[in-house]
């Protein structure tokens, strides 16, 4: 099983425009996702995540999961619940949207909405495989940046399932064999690249 669900932060979080809104949502919620969106000191951030965790919490409900869960972080600081019969999950939110995804064995998701304004040849050069930064300078120009986002949703996907972070996997080559499927979407009049890491083709559940 690999599932995958995106939402708009705005409609999945409502009116949540206060710390004392954010304290009402979270009220409603299950008590052991409480601490996890409490996290931070950031009430956008925060926002994003309450958006997710709903979202996570209609998945695992949709597939007939129980939807009173427990978050804890790993070592590294990777969320998970704490009941080892659940699935993994992770989550993802970029400009407005936020995505999880949820399966058996490690699973990793990112939504990276795309800049189209910016040079990727410097931050590729920086950041990715000799190999991965030559195909991007040497790629159309109208075409970087989509490599680029592609490459990087890629990544940070890959990050997320090992659990280490991105810094882990920028250098390394990226390649097919690996169990990642990438997506060009347009949400919201935007376009932005969807990776998916795990065992098995992704499903996209819609709400």
């Amino acid at each position: 099983m690999l599932l995958f669900a995106i939402g708009e932060t705005r409609l999945l979080a409502g009116d949540v425009s206060s710390e004392s809104d954010l304290l009402i949502a979270l009220s409603a919620l299950p008590e052991g996702v409480r601490s996890y969106l409490a996290e931070g000191k950031s009430l956008p951030r925060r926002r994003e995540r309450l958006a997710a965790v709903r979202l996570l919490l209609r998945l695992l409900e949709r597939q007939g999961l129980s939807t009173d869960v427990r978050i804890r972080r790993d070592g590294w600081g990777r969320p998970h619940f704490d009941d080892p019969a659940l699935p993994d999950f992770n989550l993802s939110h970029s400009d407005g949207f936020v995505a999880v995804a949820i399966g058996d064995g490690r699973v990793g998701i990112d939504l990276q909405g795309v800049n189209a304004d910016f040079d990727p040849v410097p931050l590729a050069n920086r950041f990715f495989s000799p190999a991965e930064a030559n195909a991007i300078e040497a790629a159309r120009e109208d075409a970087r940046a989509d490599l680029f986002f592609a490459l990087w949703t890629k990544k940070e996907a890959l990050g997320k399932a090992v659990g280490k972070g991105l810094a882990d996997v920028l250098g390394g080559n990226v390649g097919d064999p690996l169990p990642i499927v990438t997506q060009k979407r347009a949400l919201g009049g935007k376009t932005f690249f969807l990776s998916v890491y795990g065992d098995g083709e992704p499903t996209e559940i819609c709400f």
